[in-house]
């Protein structure tokens, strides 16, 4: 598994392809939307692949306080169930500890959110990588 920065047609089409089966809010944002994010200091994304093929994809943000969100994280859906969301989660989990919040501000916390939605072995990767539940919510299913 190997990270990779691609240009936005690539990664606007890898995601897509990882969030139409979960529907992801993401789904709707708009090309001014995309550009924005990825001009962003503060968001970082990575395609990730496995023998030179787009396999997945990330986006950190970098938030106050030291923190930083792992905001998208998932695999297409010809590499899920092949044993790469451990290695890919940790190389997310890197790539943000890595991140520089600010320039004085060391990261403090890293954190992601996920949903009933996600994959079936979504919520079992983040615990065996460390992530503990911090909160729950429900909110209505939109449609």
């Amino acid at each position: 598994m190997e990270l990779w920065k691609g240009d936005l047609a690539t990664l606007r089409s890898v995601h897509d392809e990882i969030a139409t089966p979960h529907r992801w809010p993401s789904l709707g944002w708009s090309l001014q939307h995309w550009e924005r994010r990825l001009a962003d200091p503060r968001v970082r994304w990575f395609g990730m692949s496995v023998d030179g093929q787009e396999a997945g994809l990330i986006e950190i943000e970098a938030h106050s306080q030291g923190q930083v969100e792992i905001a998208i994280f998932g695999l297409r859906p010809s590499f899920q169930g092949r044993g790469l969301g451990g290695v890919s989660l940790t190389m997310a989990i890197n790539a943000a500890w890595d991140m520089q919040p600010s320039r004085h501000e060391p990261v403090r916390r890293v954190f992601l959110h996920t949903s009933t939605r996600d994959g079936v072995r979504a919520l079992a990767n983040y615990l065996r990588r460390g992530f503990v539940i911090y909160a729950t919510e429900t909110q209505a299913e939109l449609r």
